[in-house]
């Protein structure tokens, strides 16, 4: 019947959205707490008749509902629900002790006729108060729980909310001041196209109502405009000859500081300064009168072995 209920009435929260049914609870507690008289909670869990109508004005004002009515369905909603399921828990409870009891005398049955068949008999009452004292502290450790467990989402919820709250602000002023710069720049153009209107009606009015120019004024505008003309040709003539005079510099320098070097094709195949020194010599002592005998003349003009092949074979011009 609880799941039951909860399925057809829109789940944990009743149809509403979670941080509505949260701040529903959050006020809900602070007034039951408010009507709690006795030790017992659980027996004292609804808001009392004197304060149940501010409570649901509290609720629709910080809520932003559109009528007490959805307050009042939503209080019977979590009402029943609640009831509901205190007796679902307690018919667990009930059918959990029962399977302890059904178990504890299965095993009594089993044990035959030994002498621990009385303890087996008078055990399973202070066995069923144990288990119902644990089973209780169980119950109240989950509750506690489960009640902490929610009061941390509520307040990551409540911090998360307040974040929002918090960037949705910085965004709006920012919106707000941007908003104001662009109001500020659209005066300042309107201001500016105004004055350039102002200011082109009277230049036209000035031109419409100038009288015509005289012969002399005419004269003197062409002159003007012929000097003008003429500065500007010359300035253009001098930047030109200032150009090509700098072209002509850096050519000059260039060709001043540039190096070629120019090869010798022959350098490698003819004979070397040393070389030419001793044929010149040989030449000399070829022309001068011989004094030496034969064998000597004849020993001289045989080749040196000392003259590379290559060079023997070199021709000299």
């Amino acid at each position: 019947c609880f799941q039951e209920y909860l399925t057809n009435s829109g789940g944990r929260t009743g149809g509403w959205k979670d941080f509505s049914h949260q701040t529903f609870l959050k006020i809900r507690r602070r007034y039951v707490r408010q009507n709690s008289t006795t030790s017992d909670e659980k027996s004292d869990n609804t808001v009392s008749e004197d304060v149940r109508e501010q409570f649901y004005h509290e609720v629709m004002s910080t809520l932003g509902l559109k009528s007490i009515g959805v307050v009042a369905s939503h209080e019977e909603w979590f009402t029943k629900l609640a009831q509901l399921e205190a007796a679902s828990k307690r018919a667990l409870r009930d059918r959990r002790l029962r399977q302890a009891e059904t178990q504890s005398a299965r095993r009594s049955s089993c044990g035959g006729d030994a002498s621990p068949k009385p303890r087996l008999k008078s055990a399973p009452p202070t066995n069923r108060q144990q288990q119902r004292a644990l089973l209780d502290a169980w119950r109240e450790a989950r509750e506690r729980e489960a009640a902490h467990k929610l009061e941390e989402e509520r307040r990551a919820k409540d911090e998360e909310q307040r974040l929002v709250a918090r960037r949705r602000s910085k965004r709006n002023e920012a919106l707000k001041a941007k908003l104001a710069r662009f109001r500020q720049k659209r005066e300042q153009a309107m201001s500016s196209a105004r004055l350039a209107q102002n200011e082109t009606f009277c230049y036209d009015f000035q031109q419409a109502t100038k009288p015509c120019l005289s012969q002399v004024d005419k004269d003197r505008i062409r002159e003007r405009t012929n000097h003008l003309l003429q500065v500007k040709m010359e300035r253009k003539a001098a930047k030109s000859r200032a150009q090509e005079e700098q072209e002509m510099r850096i050519t000059r320098t260039t060709s001043m500081l540039a190096v070629q070097v120019e090869r010798d094709p022959h350098r490698a195949t003819g004979p070397t300064e040393i070389w030419k020194i001793r044929i010149q010599a040989l030449e000399d002592e070829k022309k001068k009168p011989s004094s030496k005998p034969i064998v000597a003349a004849v020993a001289s003009n045989r080749r040196q072995r000392a003259i590379p092949e290559w060079r023997r074979r070199v021709s000299l011009v």
